[in-house]
């Protein structure tokens, strides 16, 4: 989904920077912050992701995404959506970084068994 959500704002961006008056350096961020803070938070949610278990932290970021999706929507000005969509970045990289954790698991458990 949040690779889908990367494409559609692609799309959209020049539509969004217009109607919210976004100067190119907003709209840079409104792409970019996304991606920037789902990368950054990836290895921190793997570990928590291992605290507390993968279930809860994958149905968090869930919500935090669709939070953020809401947020979003609501926006008055280029600022504001670019904080919505950092806000919105943090929904997949929890999502993520439990499914990342087990396919490493898994594929120590091939090469340990060969």
């Amino acid at each position: 989904m949040s690779q889908l959500d990367g494409n559609i704002v692609l799309i959209a961006l020049p539509t969004i920077t217009r109607s919210l008056n976004a100067s190119a350096f907003e709209a840079l961020w409104v792409l970019m912050g996304y991606i920037l803070m789902t990368a950054v938070l990836l290895l921190a949610f793997g570990r928590l992701a291992d605290m507390y278990g993968k279930v809860r932290l994958y149905n968090l970021g869930f919500a935090i995404f669709t939070i953020g999706s809401g947020l979003c929507s609501l926006s008055l000005n280029g600022g504001m959506l670019v904080f919505f969509r950092l806000v919105q970045g943090v929904g997949p990289g929890s999502r993520s970084s439990p499914n990342l954790g087990q396919q490493r698991r898994d594929s120590n458990r091939r090469i340990s068994a060969q």
